[in-house]
């Protein structure tokens, strides 16, 4: 078993997942998002304070902190989407596209 940290905008939520059903780092990262990103649905993450979720959401192994080889960044509508949360995923994607336009066409002023 490996314990991996996963960090939302303003929150962290640790997770044990079975390196026994992985053979990729990468993969037990992402199923440590997805299970966070389940719990953050749910209401399962303890703060003091209105958590929020964020564009990104960043991965790794306990006792790995500050080693960027093993630290892995995803976007959250993507992790949303591997969590069995297509609807919000779709909807956070939009608004991603939407921020996109904007820029384009700020800048092409």
């Amino acid at each position: 078993m490996k314990v991996f940290d996963v960090k939302g905008s303003n929150w962290i939520n640790s997770v044990e997942i079975n390196n026994e059903n992985y053979d990729k780092y990468s993969n037990m990262a992402m199923e440590a998002m997805a299970q966070s990103f389940d719990a953050f649905m749910k209401n399962e993450i303890n703060s003091d304070e209105e958590l929020e979720l964020g564009l990104v959401m960043t991965c790794h192994e306990q006792g790995c902190e500050g080693q960027l080889d093993k630290e892995i960044i995803c976007l959250s509508y993507l992790v949303a989407e591997n969590a069995g949360y297509p609807e919000i995923a779709k909807a956070m994607r939009q608004e991603i596209d939407k921020v996109q336009s904007q820029m384009r066409d700020e800048r092409n002023k």
